[in-house]
């Protein structure tokens, strides 16, 4: 996973960032050729299985399980709250406008991110437990 090579946020700075690209190319679409390119680009910022591997990291075991369970009941509620507020927002603002929402809204999760989300320990910093002469009696 590109994530345990180069590091989980630096990933998700990249998913959220190309998102937003593909948000905002799709807002200004005009034409069906250019919607469906900012929607390949908004589908290369998928993030979710970096964003699941951090929080495995920065999360205990006995805790980690009600974390994952946060995170699904999370996408189930937007997924809901979208099909109800999808139609009342874009009477509003428009399908257009849903885009470049979406946009800012990544670049807001970007900013978030950098400054609320701890680094996770990385594999070189973490000691690596060394056997002891009891554990090898057995």
């Amino acid at each position: 996973m590109l994530s345990d090579r180069i590091g989980r946020k630096k990933v998700i700075y990249g998913g959220l960032l190309l998102f937003a690209i593909g948000s905002f190319v799709a807002a200004g679409a005009h034409d069906i050729a250019t919607l469906t390119v900012g929607r390949v680009i908004q589908g290369a910022g998928a993030i979710s299985a970096a964003i699941t591997a951090l929080l495995a990291d920065l999360t205990r075991e006995e805790n980690r399980t009600k974390a994952m369970a946060m995170i699904g009941m999370s996408i189930g509620t937007t997924f809901a709250a979208s099909l109800v507020l999808g139609p009342i927002l874009a009477k509003f603002i428009g399908v257009n406008g849903i885009f470049a929402l979406t946009g800012f809204l990544s670049l807001a999760a970007l900013i978030g991110v950098w400054l609320l989300i701890p680094d996770p320990a990385s594999p070189a910093s973490t000691p690596t437990p060394r056997p002891t002469p009891s554990a090898c009696r057995r």
